[in-house]
């Protein structure tokens, strides 16, 4: 919960100086939002260990979930401005695990991601139906994950493991719109372009439907992939779904 601590007053901070700055034609707004992932990939514990092919679906997740956070903020002027976004999910599963081509008889896997991206972005494109922005900042990211795994005939493995760091991001995003209240919106960004034993890239595709001139409704999908390489694991997850959110322009 450490980077929650910082990086919420940080999104705080964004909103407050756009606002002070609104009447000088700052845009600003504001998008809680949920995301129901699912989880696919594998891990290595070691990481020259054999590899446990997992996967997790989003209802194993969401009806083990133990605690969730999900919001972004922006603030424009003109051609440029800054976003941020905060995402944090932490739960408790016994999953289907193959450990080396072998089913586990029994598993348990409690897991958190943490993820803080602060960005910069510069309007390329604009036109009365879309826009073009590239992005480009930071992104912290943290993948705990604690398993204990046993197989026939064979003692259980517990492991606790955890990597986390900071990474170099950039990005595109884009809208076009289909009709008077529909917008359609994607969004890609890669972090990791300075190496490191972390990377991450996501996509993000939505339809956002206007109900007034300050507030919009979204949904959409989500990817999110993770590569971590640490001293006790090696791991390579793709976590994907549904997102769904409000946001709020002042």
């Amino acid at each position: 919960m450490k980077i929650l601590r910082v990086a919420l007053p940080a999104l705080s901070l964004l909103l407050a100086a756009g606002a002070a700055q609104a009447s000088d034609d700052w845009e600003v707004s504001v998008s809680p939002y949920l995301w129901g992932p699912g989880v696919v990939g594998d891990s290595q514990v070691p990481p020259d260990g054999p590899t446990a092919d997992i996967e997790i679906t989003f209802k194993d997740i969401l009806s083990h979930l133990t605690g969730a956070f999900m919001g972004t903020a922006e603030a424009r002027k003109g051609r440029f401005g800054v976003m941020g976004d905060v995402g944090y999910v932490k739960f408790t599963v016994k999953p289907d695990v193959e450990l080396g081509g072998t089913p586990v008889i029994n598993s348990k896997i409690a897991g958190s991601t943490t993820e803080a991206t602060v960005a910069g972005f510069a309007r390329v494109y604009e036109h009365e139906r879309g826009s073009i922005d590239l992005v480009g900042g930071a992104r912290y990211s943290k993948f705990k994950l604690k398993a204990g795994i046993s197989r026939p005939g064979q003692p259980g493995v517990t492991s606790e493991n955890e990597v986390d760091g900071w990474q170099p991001m950039i990005g595109v995003r884009g809208k076009v719109r289909s009709g008077e209240n529909w917008t359609l919106a994607g969004y890609v960004d890669y972090a990791g372009l300075g190496g490191g034993n972390l990377k991450t890239w996501q996509a993000i595709a939505t339809a956002n439907y206007s109900l007034n001139e300050a507030s919009s409704l979204y949904g959409g999908v989500r990817v999110y992939n993770l590569e971590a390489t640490g001293r006790k694991l090696k791991t390579d997850l793709t976590l994907a779904g549904p997102v769904f959110g409000y946001r709020y322009a002042f």
